[in-house]
């Protein structure tokens, strides 16, 4: 564990870009603790800047005139215990304001991270900001350890607008950029290796919970029926579904998922396969009571929970009744097998009917990461009722009334809107066709908004 307070916090580096959710972590240092306040977590993949946020957060007190002795900012490593933490706060009760980094790494952070609310923050009085890469321990926290006692700050991917603020740095993207954007974005530096990544971000995590709580730490529906469990294989493969197959319409086990993908282990692919076919057509404020609670059901909610995974439900009830999209662009990319062939980002006609669907999941992830509050759908019927034909539009925003469609190439013969605009739940709808490059330009202007608007 490392612990720096007073000059020492001066040392500390940070760019001077902040993401938007920055106002919402100095909302709440900001705020007044009028017996409400709780702990703030940051939730989020590696790499997304919940460290720097962190920084910034700090230095921004500073300016503001909070003294550095009143803050303290600690991070974890592997081996440390949640009691030596303890005993360096309770050392320090001069601090205001406590920033704890990788706080997953603290072994016994699930049975003894109460502490946080019960003493810091409601006895003392103190501010506490916790942060780090065990989604999983993070996850299971907010749930049993710190419920309904923590504000949770999400710290998605970067959006596309954000890729161009932070990485690119220009406000005048070529499509050239948005498919590269398309193929390895999402992160602040891109992953040499996605794989090594999606182990060591998600699975180990999961790994690594299991094997130091015992069985009552853990929520019961958490925890695998078997010791063994290949986390690895359920990872991957539900995943590979994500992107390849729900949102190419088909709740069907693929004939070619182990031909696809044959990294997967045979056994594991035909299970999640199955189990997740189920898991999306059941409606899901009964699944806990109507299927069995397996490993893909736990990963599948968790991996939903901490927005690796967006799960978006149909407006109407006569076909799927839910398709499903990994968020984060260089995931989606990594897992659509066939497109991991392109070379410098050029889509050939072969390509053209996946990458589109990676473009639906685009739209769909970054309108919902830009409309947090918004009601979405999309709409997927038989027209007329019964008959044989079916019309589908991909995005539905209740709210606001807007429905768009996504097309890579041949957006002329689309007949969605005319089929599905006189229904009576579609009704004063204004129906938008996004074709190619008009995908960019929304989607950059969705992000560029919701930063300008705070």
């Amino acid at each position: 564990m490392t612990f720096i307070t007073g000059e020492q916090l001066g040392l500390l580096t940070t760019p001077k870009e902040p993401r938007r959710q920055l106002n919402d972590l100095m909302n709440y240092l900001d705020s007044q603790n009028n017996g409400c306040l709780r702990v703030c977590a940051l939730y989020g993949l590696r790499r997304t800047g919940k460290t720097t946020l962190l920084l910034q957060a700090i230095k921004k007190l500073l300016m503001q005139g909070v003294s550095a002795n009143e803050i303290g900012y600690f991070t974890g490593m592997k081996g440390d215990n949640f009691d030596d933490l303890y005993l360096e706060l309770e050392a320090h009760q001069e601090l205001s304001y406590i920033f704890i980094d990788e706080i997953g790494f603290f072994a016994n952070f699930l049975k003894s991270g109460s502490y946080l609310y019960d003493t810091q923050v409601r006895l003392y009085g103190h501010k506490v900001v916790i942060a780090g890469t065990n989604l999983l321990a993070l996850y299971v926290a907010g749930k049993r350890t710190l419920y309904d006692r923590c504000d949770v700050i999400r710290v998605p991917y970067l959006s596309f607008y954000e890729h161009c603020r932070f990485v690119l740095q220009t406000d005048s993207p070529s499509f050239d950029q948005f498919k590269e954007y398309m193929k390895s974005g999402g992160l602040f530096q891109a992953p040499a290796d996605i794989p090594d990544y999606v182990q060591t971000s998600i699975t180990d995590s999961i790994v690594e919970l299991f094997h130091e709580q015992s069985e009552n730490e853990v929520f019961v529906w958490l925890k695998p029926e078997n010791e063994t469990v290949d986390w690895k294989g359920y990872v991957n493969t539900a995943l590979f579904l994500s992107s390849n197959y729900v949102s190419n319409k088909s709740f069907q086990m693929p004939v070619s998922l182990i031909q696809d993908f044959e990294v997967l282990d045979a056994q594991i692919s035909k299970q999640v396969a199955r189990d997740f076919k189920e898991y999306f057509s059941l409606n899901r404020t009964d699944r806990g009571y109507r299927m069995k609670r397996t490993e893909t059901v736990a990963l599948l909610d968790f991996l939903v929970d901490c927005g690796v995974i967006t799960v978006l439900p149909n407006l109407y009830e006569d076909t799927e009744p839910y398709k499903c999209y990994v968020q984060a662009p260089f995931l989606r990319f990594h897992f659509t097998e066939k497109l991991r062939k392109m070379t410098d980002a050029q889509i050939m006609d072969e390509h053209k009917p996946l990458f589109g669907d990676l473009l639906e999941a685009a739209v769909v992830s970054e309108y919902q990461q830009s409309h947090k509050d918004a009601n979405i759908r999309f709409a997927r019927t038989h027209c007329p009722p019964g008959g044989e034909l079916v019309a589908e539009i991909d995005l539905i925003d209740l709210g606001e009334k807007r429905a768009f469609e996504v097309k890579l190439t041949d957006g002329a013969s689309y007949k969605g809107f005319s089929l599905l605009s006189e229904r009576r739940e579609l009704k004063g709808f204004t129906f938008t066709l996004l074709e190619g490059e008009g995908c960019m330009r929304h989607i950059y202007q969705w992000g560029k908004s919701l930063y300008r608007n705070g």
